[in-house]
């Protein structure tokens, strides 16, 4: 009895050890205008702006945009109610003059890889037990079990741009893609707050 419940425990302590923390979004490109890397937005009023393929992940993004800008010293902003998530950059850039704001963040989250169906990952235990004497008896049997449920392995990514307001000229962009599975909200909520990372580890927001 000891030596069939050892070999039915061990296979789900081997998968409870294969569990492992989410990826973090992965960062395909980066460019800073040489003639802004100087220039600092701390204290400064930033308008920001997200498209993505429904407006509740536009609110998504736009919150966790706006509550990263307060985190580094900026004065977020939030668009005005008749600017249209499908706006283009000179929208964008109009609205953030109109509301007194030195920059805009433009973000588009858009579906980077979709694959309708991820199959269930299935385990399989065996248990045998033998003893002979002269004649062998030998007893055997097989258990599979599914591990979780299928689900769709959508992945999102996201483009942002930092633009000033004055000139409408692009200060900062980058591009980045999160791996496919997790929630929509969650992806949103996570590209997002990488983009104003990666805007601070690009020194925009330092004290000058």
């Amino acid at each position: 009895m000891n030596l069939i419940r050892a070999l039915v425990v061990l296979p789900w302590l081997a998968i409870a050890g294969c569990a492992t923390t989410p990826a973090p979004s992965r960062i395909e490109g980066q460019w800073v205008d040489p003639s802004f890397a100087q220039r600092s937005l701390r204290d400064r009023k930033v308008l920001v702006f997200c498209r993505a393929p429904d407006a509740g992940l536009s609110r998504v993004c736009e919150d966790h945009l706006a509550r990263g800008l307060i985190d580094v010293g900026v004065i977020p902003t939030m668009p005005p109610a008749t600017l249209d998530h499908g706006a283009g950059v000179e929208a964008v850039n109009q609205a953030a003059r109109n509301a007194g704001a030195d920059a805009a963040i433009l973000s588009t989250i858009s579906i980077s890889a979709q694959d309708p169906y991820a199959p269930r990952p299935m385990m399989g235990m065996g248990v045998g037990i033998g003893r002979g004497v002269g004649v062998g008896v030998g007893i055997g049997g097989s258990i599979s079990i599914p591990i979780g449920a299928g689900r769709p392995m959508t992945a999102f990514g996201i483009q942002t741009s930092l633009i000033d307001s004055a000139s409408g000229r692009e200060m900062w962009s980058m591009r980045a893609n999160r791996p496919g599975g997790e929630d929509p909200a969650v992806q949103a909520a996570s590209l997002s707050a990488g983009s104003i990372d990666a805007m601070r580890r690009s020194g925009l927001f330092e004290r000058r």
